[in-house]
């Protein structure tokens, strides 16, 4: 059985983040939509979301070739309204997500829809799917410290305010982001199959489109070991290990404990 995606679609492993040790496959979207469309012509539909849209992204290069979508950051300067691409610097946040997607013309089918915001987006996602938002394509960042059993995302709050990880006392740095059970509980009953972890990225794709990947992994646990924890150089990578939340030293000790026990102690480190 191939592990991951990327050696079925033909893409060559090279170093993650320059780092000869770690390699990555992580799938490139642009090469993913030409590899469905090959066993289902023309049924992606060719505009892309791109969810904290800083610097490059497999968004880019997909409007790079033509497509037409919608940006947002924090950086962008100035919002934009066009027949080809829409931008805003508007904080997305669960509460506004509808007007949104009124306001810039976000339509309810895209071809792919990628969120790294840093924060709260599973909350945000679960917005654009409530708001009837679907996607072919499912692109986002996951924290992979959390064992395949566990089921934990950041809230939004009122009034939250993002703050660099590393300024936040280092037990809490990993309570971050989204875990890969989370965004799997969250995107499964939508119609969405997981396809593939890679380091701390993961995609999802439509059920339908699932048969022309052959057998291949989709179960969260077996992903996420693939893509993550039984991942070569995952110790000696320099972001990783620079970095305390992806470097969490029980995470070892978790992946052995019932899923009962870790989430005790997510409780415990949530109240410090």
């Amino acid at each position: 059985m191939i592990k991951h995606p990327g050696e079925l679609i033909g893409q060559i492993s090279h170093d993650f983040d320059d780092h000869p040790q770690s390699q990555t496959n992580h799938i490139s979207t642009i090469n993913l939509v030409r590899f469905i469309d090959k066993g289902y012509p023309s049924s992606v539909a060719e505009y892309g979301v791109d969810l904290g849209a800083q610097g490059r992204s497999d968004v880019s290069e997909l409007l790079e070739a033509g497509w037409k979508g919608f940006k947002s950051d924090g950086r962008i300067k100035k919002d934009k309204i066009s027949k080809k691409l829409n931008m805003t610097s508007k904080i997305i946040t669960p509460k506004n997500v509808k007007d949104i997607c009124k306001m810039f013309n976000i339509p309810k089918n895209v071809g792919v829809l990628k969120i790294d915001i840093d924060s709260y987006d599973w909350d945000v996602l679960k917005a654009f799917l409530e708001a009837g938002v679907r996607a072919d394509i499912f692109s986002m960042e996951y924290n992979p410290v959390y064992p395949p059993g566990i089921h934990y995302h950041m809230n939004y709050t009122d009034g939250f305010k993002w703050t660099f990880l590393s300024k936040r006392p280092k037990e809490k740095q990993i309570l971050y982001g989204a875990s890969l059970r989370a965004w799997y509980d969250l995107l499964e009953p939508y119609g969405y199959t997981l396809i593939d972890a890679d380091w701390y990225n993961t995609m999802f794709v439509r059920d339908k489109y699932v048969d022309i990947f052959g057998p291949i992994p989709t179960d969260v646990e077996t992903v996420w070991r693939n893509g993550w924890f039984e991942r070569p150089g995952r110790h000696t990578q320099k972001d990783l290990v620079t970095k305390y939340w992806l470097n969490y030293p029980r995470q070892e000790v978790w992946a052995t404990m019932d899923t009962s026990e870790v989430i005790e102690e997510i409780k415990r480190l949530e109240k410090l």
